[in-house]
């Protein structure tokens, strides 16, 4: 009795799927190679003014330099990106005494009182926005374009590009983030496991002479790595993540370190 089609069609789409993560792995590897130095602090401290000129001294620089959870040194590359809090010094101590001024001398003291609680809880309440108006039009004028939406609560967020730099403006929690783009790298993940995928076929179609052996064979590495490749996909492309949108090559020693926990140092 022969084997049914469909499975010596499940045979192909099994090794098909196996051949694309592969694939992809290599196409995201080759496409990612040399993304370039992150800038130095002082540079993107310099580019950051560009776009939000009033930048107070002293500005709070988070440099996210990471590969696999190890820090990068200075002379390396890799998915990063740094982050400058542009926030403007806080005047609260200059209000207060104005406030302070301004009710010793008012005939009714209580009413100024709590007009003054009512404006301090509504500047509590939502983010200074005023660096909005400005920040895209000086970005623009600086040579960032391509401008997109970042989908801002309150005030605007978006992501401009400069050569193969991307900068994030994130009005909501007064930031400006550098970080080199990654679509090289995702690019070649999608055109590796294309190709792959239909050399998998191909390869399950001939071998599929044996098709149980085909699937008992290729079951053993498409068990786990399948769900995990489509949860993991699912997860990035919906997360809001900070950062460059991560290679797909770089999820293998993630899953490598899961599973030796413990094992390997």
């Amino acid at each position: 009795m022969g084997v049914s089609r469909g499975v010596r069609i499940a045979a192909a789409v099994i090794c098909a799927l196996l051949a694309a993560i592969a694939g992809a792995t290599a196409g995201s590897w080759l496409g990612g190679l040399e993304p370039g130095p992150l800038p130095g602090n002082g540079a993107a401290l310099l580019m950051a003014e560009e776009i939000v000129p009033d930048i107070p001294a002293g500005a709070e620089i988070d440099r996210r330099d990471f590969r696999f959870g190890s820090r990068l040194d200075d002379d390396e590359s890799g998915p990063g990106f740094v982050e400058i809090y542009y926030a403007p010094e806080e005047s609260t101590d200059a209000a207060i005494d104005a406030d302070a001024t301004t009710d010793a001398a008012a005939t009714d003291a209580d009413a100024a009182t709590d007009a003054d609680a009512t404006t301090d809880a509504d500047a509590a309440g939502e983010p200074d926005c005023r660096d909005d108006q400005d920040a895209r039009v000086n970005a623009a004028a600086h040579g960032w374009s391509g401008f997109t939406d970042a989908g801002g609560l309150h005030c605007e967020s978006w992501n401009a590009w400069r050569d193969d730099l991307v900068v994030t403006y994130d009005g909501d929690s007064s930031t400006i983030t550098f970080y080199r783009s990654t679509t090289a790298s995702s690019v070649g993940a999608l055109l590796g496991a294309m190709s792959a995928a239909a050399l998998g076929a191909a390869a399950g179609a001939f071998l599929a002479r044996r098709p149980w052996a085909v699937i008992g064979i290729v079951s053993v590495p498409a068990l786990p790595l399948v769900p995990f490749t489509i949860l993991v996909l699912y997860v990035m492309a919906f997360s809001a993540g900070e950062g460059p949108f991560p290679e797909f090559w770089t999820l293998w020693p993630i899953l490598f370190r899961a599973f030796t926990y413990g094992i390997f140092p």
